[in-house]
């Protein structure tokens, strides 16, 4: 008893490749607006928030990051004039977009600069939901 199911794709052997959907052109304008709501959050939240997150979550970086260009997506955290005296130290947040082997899109990682420490990285949509959890706590999103 043969089916449509059985008979040999367009690759000879192999079966035909996936019907075309939505989803994947949804992931694509999904990641595009991601970016720019997380560092609106970033901005919005106390910056020791979120250093915070890089500091619980943050690992090293096994290359070094680029310096920063000019069309570069980054915030930096500022501290409020009477929350005391802010840190010594300046930090920046930027994305890294790795394309590892065999990757279609490249991979984000949300990296803390902070002058005087090794920068450190989080995933960015495992650091974009963490600032989204903040930001609702605290009332901002």
């Amino acid at each position: 008893m043969s089916t449509a199911d059985d008979k040999p794709g367009p690759l000879g052997g192999f079966p035909g490749p996936p019907a075309t959907t939505s989803l994947g052109k949804a992931q694509l304008g999904q990641r595009e607006d991601t970016l720019p709501a997380t560092f609106a959050r970033v901005a919005a939240i106390p910056a020791d928030a979120v250093v915070a997150v890089f500091r619980r979550y943050g690992r090293p970086l096994a290359v070094e990051m680029p310096p920063p260009d000019a069309d570069d997506q980054r915030a930096v955290l500022e501290w409020p004039v009477d929350a005391g005296p802010a840190p010594a130290a300046t930090a920046t947040v930027r994305v890294l977009q790795v394309m590892g082997y065999g990757d279609v899109i490249p991979n984000d990682y949300f990296v803390l600069e902070m002058t005087g420490e090794e920068p450190v990285a989080v995933a960015g949509p495992f650091f974009a939901a963490a600032i989204e959890a903040l930001a609702r706590a605290s009332g901002v999103a």
